[in-house]
């Protein structure tokens, strides 16, 4: 396995040496080639880890003396040690990502508009980022479980410190699963993008899609004065539910949004929700509009949709500068409007976090924030339509004026129905954004 993983790192060595001076079409290639080699080497690890644990229980069965845990050429400790060298080729895959990221970033030719090579940079550089905090946490894990493996030749080992160690481990790959998961994703929308870059071509020149953009607005005029007509519910900023505007409103109500969208299924949980007579807010991200998913927004719109706002790249605003976070809210702001004609309302950070930067950026553009009262479609054990119907309808988070999260994945698109029924029958109507405002009008 070694020398295999050596092999790896050769070839990205050679990877990286060719990166200057490729064509786009060759760079698009390299950066394919890296992402196969990124996933395959996440599959390696993944193998080893199982691996580990057939290793360890087999040992603690056998070994009475556990001596074998504190022995360096041991197959545990060998174990650790091919990790590391797969952690080694993941660092390295991403030296490739990075120079991807600076081709983009200084990317001048004529194949790609600069708005779509610096949103593909944005969006490797995202990728970057979680390839570079999964190292070193995994990194860290390897350490830990190193000191537990030598801590078991330590004469005070007993019980608790067995049991401990574990929830020290068991904690660290947790979150080490949930990074992973989210680079999966990220390493999918890479791919789906790169495909899209095969076959955009070079941008017209914008004054020739001014008359283009005057008739989207003037078409959608009707749609901007329907969604802020006649408000009866208000978003409470501080607890981001849904509350009627007056008593006389009914208050047993629940709002529906999506984020991630277009990621694949958004036409068919609008169509589902259109025909059970229910609306949402599709929170769109800016990296997967291309020209088939601005068709898709621009279906939804003209379903009676709202169409918010989740950055172009779904990153930690937390780790940005407020130019950064600027990028990620208003170049996603901008193509929405030059898709459907308006500009969102409604915006809803990535993992629900914002610092006083992101609430600059939002009052420039005159929108609001909203996050959510509860959602679970990106837990594993939810992440079926049964499981997660169950959830979503028995919260104990569900009140009146719940602000529901879900997300445009295949698991939530089928049990959507059963979602929107199950609360039907508790009692719920649900919230027609085309009703909501963002804070109570004044007399």
């Amino acid at each position: 396995m070694r020398k295999k993983s050596v092999v790896t790192l050769a070839s990205v060595a050679l990877l990286l040496a060719a990166c200057s001076g490729l064509s786009l079409e060759e760079q698009i290639q390299s950066t394919e080639e890296t992402i196969n080699q990124t996933a395959s080497t996440f599959n390696q690890l993944f193998e080893k880890e199982q691996i580990m644990m057939e290793i360890y229980e087999a040992e603690l069965e056998t070994d009475a003396t556990l001596e074998n845990f504190n022995n360096e050429s041991g197959a545990l400790h060998d174990n650790l040690t091919q990790r590391q060298e797969l952690i080694a080729s993941i660092q390295e895959h991403n030296q490739a990502f990075e120079k991807a990221t600076q081709y983009f970033t200084d990317y001048s030719g004529e194949d790609l508009s600069s708005e779509t090579a610096n949103a593909f940079a944005e969006h490797l550089s995202h990728l970057n980022a979680q390839l570079d905090a999964y190292s070193d946490l995994y990194l860290q894990a390897i350490d830990q479980q190193r000191q537990y493996f030598n801590s078991f030749a330590e004469e005070d080992m007993d019980y608790e410190h067995l049991s401990y160690g574990v929830e020290v481990i068991n904690e660290t790959h947790e979150r080490l699963y949930s990074q992973a998961q989210e680079i999966n994703e990220q390493l999918e929308a890479t791919v789906d993008q790169l495909d899209t870059l095969q076959h955009q071509e070079a941008i017209e020149p914008e004054a020739d899609n001014t008359a283009a953009n005057e008739g989207e607005s003037a078409a959608h005029d009707g749609a901007t004065d329907k969604a802020t007509a006649e408000p009866k519910y208000v978003l409470n900023e501080d607890l981001w539910t849904i509350e009627p505007i007056e008593d006389s409103i009914e208050s047993q109500v629940a709002l529906l949004t999506i984020d991630d969208a277009p990621y694949g299924n958004a036409l068919d949980m609008a169509e589902t929700m259109q025909e059970k007579g229910v609306s949402a807010i599709f929170f769109v991200n800016g990296m997967y509009l291309d020209e088939d998913g601005r068709q898709v927004i621009q279906t939804l719109h003209d379903m009676g949709f709202e169409i918010g706002n989740h950055t172009q790249n779904h990153p930690n605003l937390s780790e940005l500068t407020i130019d950064q976070q600027r990028n990620e809210i208003v170049e996603t702001n901008d193509i929405i409007e030059e898709t459907i004609g308006i500009r969102p309302r409604f915006f809803r950070a990535p993992f629900g976090v914002m610092n006083a930067d992101t609430y600059t950026v939002l009052d420039e553009e005159s929108m609001k924030a909203m996050n959510w009262t509860y959602g679970y479609d990106w837990e594993e054990q939810y992440q079926n339509p049964e499981n997660l119907t169950n959830i979503m309808v028995n919260a104990p988070e569900l009140n009146h004026g719940a602000n529901l999260l879900m997300h445009d994945r295949t698991w939530t698109r089928d049990a959507l129905g059963d979602i929107i029924d199950g609360l039907t029958e508790k009692g719920y109507s649900f919230v027609n954004p085309s009703e909501l405002t963002a804070r109570k009008e004044t007399e």
